[in-house]
């Protein structure tokens, strides 16, 4: 259920911020961790757990997943934010 529903919000707010502008694909996706805390976190955990975030993001733009060949992977710390930030990099 979590799964599901993690898919299903990052398709909306993908939708949401691409509104009307037309998307240009690109291989290379973006990912950026920002954490709420200074605690080390694992950036391969991370990436395991936005599993269904890229799944909902990669239906938004009626693109497979696979289609990306390069993963940038940041990780950040912001105070009381937690988030994940997904870019396409032209």
């Amino acid at each position: 259920v979590a799964k599901e529903k993690a898919h299903e919000q990052a398709k909306i707010i993908t939708l949401q911020a691409m509104g009307s502008t037309p998307y240009f694909p690109s291989d290379c996706l973006r990912i950026r961790f920002i954490h709420p805390t200074k605690r080390n976190h694992d950036i391969d955990n991370s990436l395991a757990s936005a599993k269904a975030h890229i799944d909902g993001f990669s239906e938004a733009l009626k693109i497979d997943d696979g289609y990306f060949t390069t993963m940038i992977i940041t990780k950040e710390y912001q105070k009381g934010v937690s988030k994940m930030i997904f870019e396409v990099r032209q």
